[in-house]
This record gives C-alpha cells, sequence and structure tokens, in this order.
C-alpha cells in the first residue's frame, strides 16, 4: 500500500511540475511583454520630450537645451542616450550622456512619421532598446512668398539599457520560482496526507489479509467504507466457503481412513492365521501396497489445496530437527550418522502434513539406502525469489546412471527386491509439484550415493 501512495505522489508531482511549468512559462513571456512594451512607451515619451524642447537654429538646425527634462540624458554613461541625424546619417546633436560611446550596428533612417525599433550594443557590451523616430521640420523664418518654405529631414534617436529589464525579470523569476515550490510542496503535503487519510482502509484490508496468510486471522473485520463493504463481504464469503471446504475435506479424510482401518486390520488378522507360509509373505506383501496406494489417494485430495491462503507458516527448520530425531531413532540399530547444515532459516506456507509428507519421504529413503551416513543442506543458491533448496544426500549406491527419474512414477521402484509399494517418491513429487516446487535425483558430490533435490516456495 505504500508503494501505492508513492506512485501517486510521484504522479502528482509530475503533473504539477509539468502544471507549474506551462504556468511559469506564460507568466514568464507575459512579464517579460510587459517590460518591453513599458520601456517601447518609456522610450516614446523620451522622443516627444526631446521634439518639444527642440528649437530650429539659424543654419536650419536643431538646437537643444543644455540641461535636457530627463536627468539621465545629462549624466554621462547612465544607461539613457539619446542623438539626432540628418537626412545623410550625420549626427547634428548628442546627449551628454552618450559622448564618446560608439553604438552598433548602424541604424538605417525610418521614413518620415515612422518608428523603428532595434537592438544595439555599446562599445562596452551594454545592450541597449533602441526607438528612432523620423521627423521633416519646417522653416518657416525668412521665407518670401515666392520661395516656400524650407524643410529639412531629421532622425531622433533615444536608447535605453536593458539592464534594469534584465535585472526585473532575473528577480520576478526568483519570485515565480521560490512561490510556485513552496505551493507544490504545500499541495505535495496536502496530498500526502490526504492519500493517507483515503487508502487507510485498503491498508487494514492488506494487513488483514497478511493476517489470514499467516494463520493469525481467519476473514476480514468490518466497518469498513461503503467504497469497500462489497469487496469485504465478497473476500469474507470466499475465505469462509474456503474454510468449509477444507473443513468438508478433512472430515472425509478421516471418515474414509477410518472406514479402512478396521477391514485392513481383518485382513491382516486373517492372512496370520493362513496355513502356507509362502501365501503369507505374498499376501503380507499386496495388503502392504494396498495399504501404500490407499495412503497414496488420501493424500490427493488434501496437496489439491496446496494454492489455498488459510495456511500458516511453518519453520522448516524445525521440521527437519524433528524428522531427524526420530529416524535416528526408528533406524537405530544402523547407527546413521546425519548432518543438518541450514546456511538460514526458510518459511514454508502450506500444510504442516504436506512438509512432513515430503520430507519424511525423502528421508526415510536416505536412511534406508545410506551406508551410515546423511547429509541435509537448506540453502537458496540457485533458487529464484521466495524460493529455498533442500539437498539431502546419502552414502548409499544412489540412483543408476539411467532411469534415475522413472522412480518418480507411481509404483515403480528401481529395486525390486527391497520391500516397498513404490509410490513414496511419487507423492512427493505430485505434493512438490502442487506447491510449485521441483524434485530432482542427482549423484552426490559429498556422499557419493544419492541426492534428492527439493526445491520450495518460501514465506518471508
Amino acid at each position: 500500500m505504500g508503494s501505492l501512495r508513492w506512485r501517486l505522489l510521484a504522479l502528482t508531482c509530475l503533473l504539477l511540475t509539468a502544471g507549474f511549468a506551462l504556468v511559469g512559462g506564460v507568466l514568464d513571456r507575459s512579464f517579460v511583454a510587459a517590460l518591453e512594451q513599458a520601456q517601447r512607451d518609456r522610450l516614446e515619451a523620451q522622443l516627444l520630450t526631446l521634439l518639444a524642447v527642440a528649437e530650429p537654429d539659424a543654419n536650419d538646425q536643431l538646437r537643444l537645451p543644455y540641461d535636457l527634462p530627463e536627468v539621465r540624458l545629462n549624466t554621462p554613461a547612465s544607461g539613457l542616450y539619446a542623438d539626432i541625424r540628418d537626412a545623410q546619417g550625420r549626427s547634428v546633436w548628442q546627449s551628454r550622456s552618450a559622448l564618446g560611446l560608439v553604438f552598433d550596428p548602424q541604424l538605417a533612417l525610418p521614413e518620415p512619421g515612422q518608428q523603428r525599433a532595434a537592438v544595439q550594443f555599446s562599445e562596452t557590451g551594454e545592450t541597449l532598446q533602441t526607438m528612432t523616430l523620423g521627423v521633416v521640420w519646417e522653416f518657416n523664418e525668412g521665407v518670401s512668398e515666392f520661395s516656400g518654405s524650407r524643410s529639412a529631414y531629421f532622425a531622433v534617436t533615444v536608447r535605453e539599457s536593458r539592464a534594469s529589464i534584465q535585472g526585473q525579470l532575473a528577480q520576478f523569476r526568483r519570485n515565480l520560482y521560490w512561490s510556485f515550490g513552496a505551493v507544490a510542496g504545500l499541495i505535495l503535503l496536502a496530498m500526502g496526507a490526504l492519500l493517507g487519510w483515503l487508502l487507510r482502509p485498503l491498508g487494514r484490508i492488506e494487513n488483514e489479509i497478511e493476517a489470514i496468510e499467516q494463520g493469525h486471522a481467519t476473514r476480514l473485520s468490518k466497518h469498513y467504507p461503503n467504497e469497500l463493504t462489497g469487496v469485504a463481504r465478497n473476500l469474507n464469503a470466499l475465505l469462509d466457503a474456503e474454510q468449509r471446504r477444507t473443513q468438508r475435506y478433512q472430515e472425509t479424510l478421516a471418515n474414509l481412513a477410518h472406514s479402512l482401518k478396521t477391514p485392513l486390520a481383518a485382513a491382516r488378522a486373517l492372512v496370520q492365521r493362513q496355513a502356507s507360509a509362502g501365501d503369507n509373505v505374498e499376501l503380507q506383501q499386496q495388503l502392504d501396497r494396498m495399504q501404500d496406494i490407499v495412503r497414496y489417494q488420501l493424500s490427493r485430495p488434501a496437496a489439491s489445496s496446496a494454492d489455498s491462503m488459510l495456511h500458516g507458516r511453518i519453520d522448516v527448520v524445525l521440521v527437519l530437527n524433528t524428522l531427524l530425531s526420530s529416524l535416528d531413532k526408528v533406524y537405530a540399530d544402523k547407527t546413521v550418522s546425519a548432518q543438518l547444515d541450514a546456511e538460514r532459516t526458510a518459511t514454508f506456507r502450506g500444510e504442516s502434513g504436506d512438509l512432513l509428507e515430503i520430507l519424511g519421504n525423502v528421508l526415510d529413503n536416505a536412511y534406508k539406502w545410506c551406508t551410515s551416513r546423511v547429509l541435509v543442506r537448506l540453502h537458496h543458491d540457485g533458487c529464484s525469489e521466495g524460493q529455498f533448496r533442500i539437498d539431502i544426500d546419502d552414502d548409499g549406491p544412489g540412483f543408476p546412471t539411467d532411469g534415475a527419474e522413472a522412480a518418480l512414477t507411481r509404483g515403480h521402484r528401481l529395486d525390486e527386491a527391497t520391500p516397498g509399494s513404490g509410490i513414496g517418491l511419487s507423492v512427493v513429487y505430485d505434493l512438490v509439484r502442487d506447491y510449485g516446487g521441483d524434485i530432482q535425483l542427482l549423484r552426490s558430490d559429498q556422499l557419493g550415493g544419492a541426492r534428492v533435490a527439493l526445491t520450495l516456495g518460501v514465506a518471508n
């Protein structure tokens, strides 16, 4: 549930980043456009101010006062500059702020009555926004009625440094990014708290299902939100049905075992009273085989529930120690030296009877066929995620080179001279497969005899 919460927060963060980037881009472009328009408006106002204070002189040139209304035009290198050029592009006047400065590139002269905006650079590397206005000045003094009025073309140019715009833009972007970052952080915190509150019922369901898997509970609790009431109700119905099915299996097996126990006991008693010893031995073997076959068939319904979620978690090392201690007593006359090597513990999720059936059959075979040593190794080498492996080695004759896998077939025995029904390993094979595991019959590279490699699932 925690991973879902983090995925939702990551998706929210991604959407917020995309949204804020889009909004920030729009605001940034709008602010830049507003700053540039404000600067053009200031330059136009300066052009009109210069034209208002300009006066013609006797040489048909424009003369401006020494002290201009705009203080920055009177201050050298102030960032605001102005000049006037004639129709040939020659400078006829320059503000004191622009004295000694060269601007590049040269600007083309606009048509009379038109404005032209451009970007220039000073010799000091300063970026300037430039506005030029083309005007035709009428000179009326001393004009006769025959000669008409005199006029001359002038280009009035005002330049202003863009440093102020860039400074305002940098400050605006800093404020924008910090504001957006703070807002995004608050939204993420609020979303995290909201998701935690909204997903809490799902977390309860997850914890309760885990408790059911571990055998600490049998059904989900009540009082879920309306959106999850149906889910909880259906899961509880499924769990109840699973419990009833398992209980029916157990009762059926118990009844069947009890029903078969008495006839088999009676048959054994009748066999023992037979006069022919040869018939006794043969019939006794057939009864033993019948008992093993019945046990095998009874194990099938239990094995079919291997995928049930209503299982506890069983400590495999504890089960192995218990089985080895029991087998040491059963085969006390052989003085078997059994060793358990477990690199770390493993937990089996399933029926305890199934695990005892699997390990009991294989260990019993190892004790039966070994000379004096049995080695049991529990490890995780070569296993996929969620599995463990048990290697059971002995120092006996081992499996034959060809046909060892035939021992996994029900009723097949590798050594017909040895008593048995030949279904022990087939039971193990079926149970292991039902639990999604694997069984391999190999040659032991440590003791020289047989090795049975069991791969089973682990519950963490």
